[in-house]
C-alpha cells in the first residue's frame, strides 16, 4: 500500500478510479495505456487492484516481483499463472517471457520430448486415486505420490528403502484413498505392502514393468519434480510454488484438494485466501 502512494502511476490510477475515467484524449500521456484496463481497476482497502484478486505492482516494486514469480524456474506459462492470480502492470506477460528466455538455469535443464504419457480418467472426488513412485536424486531417495484428481504432488525422502519405510511415508497423507497405482518395485510387491492395502482398505494396481506409461500420473510428476530439484535448492518452497500455480484447467492443485488457496510469497488480496469451493464441474469440463 505504502509503495503504492509513492509511485506517480499508481496514485494517479488511484485517482482517476476515485473521481471517474475522462476520455482517452483528456489523459495524460503516462497514464493513456491504461485507459483500456479501467473497467478493471478499483481501489479495495486502500489498494489499488485490477480485478478481484491482482495487486497493482508500483514500478519499483516489479524486478523484486519477477523475481519471485520465477524463483522456482518455472516456464512462461506457469509464472503467467501465477502473476494471473496476485498480481499486475503493463507489460508482465512480455517480461516473464523475456525473463525465462534469458534464464540460463532453465535453459539448461530444458526438457526433452519424450513418448506422449497415458491419459487417465478423472476420478470423481480429490485423494480418491493416487499414483506413487520412488526415485533417486542428488543421493537421496524420494517417495512420490500424485493425487490425480487435483494434481496436488507430495514427496518426502526416504531413509530406508524398505516396504516398511515406504509405508511409513504412505500413512502420513491425507486419508486413505480407494485406489493407489505404482510400479512393480519390491517395496510395493512385497507381501507387507499386500498387508498393508489390506488393512487399511484400499486398491492397490500396479503398472506393467513394460510400459510404465500406463501409470501416466506419476511418470508426468515425477519429471516435474525432478526438473524442479535439479534447478532449486529448497525442494520444499518450489513445491509450494507449483501447488499455489493454476492448472489448465483452472484452480490450483491446492484449490482442488483443500479448497483454499496456499499463502506464498508472493503478494495477494486477503480475500484470496479465504476458503471456498472452486467451481469443480468446470473443471472437470476442462479436464
Amino acid at each position: 500500500m505504502e509503495a503504492q502512494q509513492q509511485d506517480m502511476i499508481c496514485r494517479q490510477l488511484m485517482e482517476q478510479c476515485k473521481m471517474g475515467w475522462p476520455r482517452k484524449e483528456e489523459l495524460k500521456k503516462d497514464i493513456k495505456p491504461y485507459w483500456v484496463h479501467q473497467g478493471e481497476l478499483y481501489i479495495a482497502n486502500g489498494l489499488l487492484m485490477k480485478g478481484q484478486r491482482r495487486v497493482v505492482i508500483p514500478e519499483k516494486m516489479q524486478t523484486e516481483i519477477l523475481s519471485l514469480l520465477h524463483e522456482r524456474h518455472m516456464g512462461v506459462s506457469k509464472c503467467r499463472a501465477r502473476a494471473q492470480q496476485s498480481v499486475w502492470w503493463l507489460g508482465l506477460s512480455s517480461q516473464i517471457a523475456k525473463m525465462v528466455a534469458q534464464c540460463e538455469i532453465c535453459l539448461k535443464h530444458q526438457p526433452q520430448h519424450t513418448e506422449p504419457m497415458i491419459p487417465s480418467p478423472l476420478p470423481r472426488l480429490p485423494w480418491q486415486k493416487l499414483a506413487a513412485d520412488l526415485f533417486f536424486q542428488k543421493g537421496t531417495t524420494y517417495l512420490l505420490v500424485i493425487d490425480y484428481y487435483s494434481r496436488y504432488i507430495e514427496i518426502e525422502k526416504i531413509l530406508v528403502t524398505t516396504a516398511k519405510g515406504v509405508i511409513d511415508a504412505l500413512k502420513v497423507r491425507h486419508g486413505v484413498p480407494e485406489t493407489l497405482i505404482s510400479d512393480n518395485g519390491p517395496q510395493f510387491t512385497s507381501a507387507e505392502f499386500l498387508a498393508f492395502a489390506a488393512d487399511y482398505d484400499f486398491i492397490h494396481i500396479t503398472s506393467s514393468p513394460y510400459f510404465s506409461q500406463s501409470n501416466g500420473g506419476a511418470e508426468r510428476a515425477q519429471k516435474t519434480i525432478k526438473t524442479l530439484l535439479l534447478k532449486n535448492q529448497d525442494p520444499h518452497r518450489a513445491l509450494l510454488a507449483y501447488r499455489v500455480t493454476l492448472l489448465l484447467q483452472g484452480p490450483s492443485p491446492a484449490e482442488m484438494l483443500m479448497s483454499r488457496k496456499l499463502r506464498s510469497p508472493l503478494p495477494q488480496a486477503k480475500s484470496q485466501l479465504k476458503p471456498g469451493w472452486p467451481n469443480r464441474r468446470a473443471f472437470r469440463e476442462k479436464k
